[in-house]
């Protein structure tokens, strides 16, 4: 994705002339650029039915007759003499440079079914723009304030579970003296509410929030513990010991419950290149990073592109409630009703701006920490489907205990 988003911009400041191809219209023999605009699926959402059904057709720009697959071939085939034109015609070009979007030689239904994938993660946005629009990917993220925060508000105070929650997860942010968390609980849409929030002080803090609180579900008698936690495991000295702040997790990592896991250690990174529009990747070391010595077995680490993440935060955030017109949003984003300044200002803490070259990245306001929202990225990621088993498998788990519980029920 990103080495086609660079060919797009170096396309645009290099090439003198950009050459588009024209198809000629079976029924009307209209000569026309493809463009995204004309095509149309119907008004399903689901992604998987205009792929599997391929209901995506182009229309033609004069006579309005929609183009399948097969018609669209023919279209591509009646120009290739001289399908190839510029809009802007240069004299003498040096550069010449050729766009063709995939429409033009795949299945239409495949760059439909992604573009709606795209409006449900921004990484498959520009995934959708750069590899079936060939277009410059411009990130855009709009600054949210301290009021639009607030109005994300749930009706649900803090230490109560939704009913419409599948799974809680939880960041800890590791300081010097302490730790910063959050508790999310998800839906399998992955629609989130804030349930918990604060600051622990020592080990055995995090060892009792981790295993031993549970959460009560709202109009219900049954509650909920936490699923799964990522815990960041970044330098800095230790202030009980001589060990590296990153050496204590580590230790403190083995020193948990394997099976089933509950607990993982993460280390943030700016992008993960290797991976391209993933967000996840596992990594694992043998040794501590300070003394060099052995870690029997090794340690399984996570590394998560963070810049992804953040982006994805601020994403949910702008996700839609139902209204009259409209059904509800997926993966919209919630606090609790007794959220205070504190968790909002660090969640608004860095804001997505260029550099002097034009480079955009997430910059930290200055004087403001950022502790709660490092926590939401460790929380989120613990939800994202990249990490198995996935918040998707864990739901059908639970329907299929569900239903074996209800067949279990009719027997007796």
């Amino acid at each position: 994705t990103d080495e086609l988003g660079l060919i797009t911009t170096t396309i645009k400041s290099r090439a003198d002339e950009i050459r588009y191809y024209y198809a000629r219209c079976p029924i009307c023999g209209e000569e026309q650029r493809m463009l995204w605009e004309n095509i149309s699926w119907g008004k399903t959402r689901d992604h998987r039915e205009v792929r599997r059904k391929k209901l995506a057709r182009y229309h033609c720009r004069a006579c309005g007759m929609a183009w399948g697959d097969t018609m669209r071939d023919k279209a591509v085939r009646a120009t290739m003499k001289n399908g190839w034109r510029a809009e802007n015609l240069v004299d003498r070009p040096r550069v010449v440079a050729f766009k063709l979007q995939s429409w033009y030689v795949q299945s239409m239904s495949e760059a439909a079914a992604d573009f709606l994938e795209g409006q449900e993660d921004p990484e498959k946005l520009k995934a959708w723009v750069t590899q079936h629009c060939a277009e410059e990917w411009k990130a855009k993220v709009v600054s949210k304030t301290e009021s639009a925060i607030l109005k994300r508000k749930s009706e649900y105070p803090s230490l109560v579970v939704p009913p419409d929650a599948i799974a809680l997860t939880a960041g800890i942010d590791v300081q010097k003296h302490g730790f910063w968390f959050v508790v999310r609980a998800w839906a399998e849409d992955l629609t989130s509410w804030l349930i918990q929030y604060g600051y622990l002080l020592n080990w055995p803090d995090v060892e009792n929030l981790l295993y031993n609180t549970a959460y009560r579900i709202h109009g219900s008698q049954n509650t909920m513990d936490i699923w799964r936690a990522a815990i960041d495991t970044g330098g800095g000295e230790s202030a009980d010991s001589d060990w590296s702040r990153t050496e204590e997790i580590y230790q403190w990592l083995r020193s948990q419950p394997q099976y089933p896991a509950k607990v993982y250690g993460i280390k943030g990174a700016s992008h993960i290149r290797a991976l391209a529009a993933k967000r996840i990747k596992i990594t694992r070391i043998d040794t501590l990073p300070s003394s060099g010595k052995l870690i029997p077995g090794g340690l399984e680490l996570r590394l998560l592109d963070t810049t992804q993440y953040k982006g994805v935060i601020h994403f949910r955030l702008s996700r839609k409630d139902k209204t009259e017109e409209q059904e509800a949003e997926t993966q919209r984003f919630y606090i609790h009703s007794e959220t205070e300044m504190d968790y909002v200002r660090q969640l608004l803490a860095e804001e997505w701006r260029a550099d002097r070259k034009g480079v955009y990245q997430w910059r930290q306001i200055s004087g403001r920490p950022n502790h709660f929202l490092d926590c939401e990225v460790m929380a989120a990621a613990c939800a994202d489907n990249e990490w198995l088993p996935s918040l998707q498998m864990f739901a059908d788990y639970l329907r299929q205990e569900c239903e074996e519980q209800k067949k279990r029920e009719s027997v007796s």
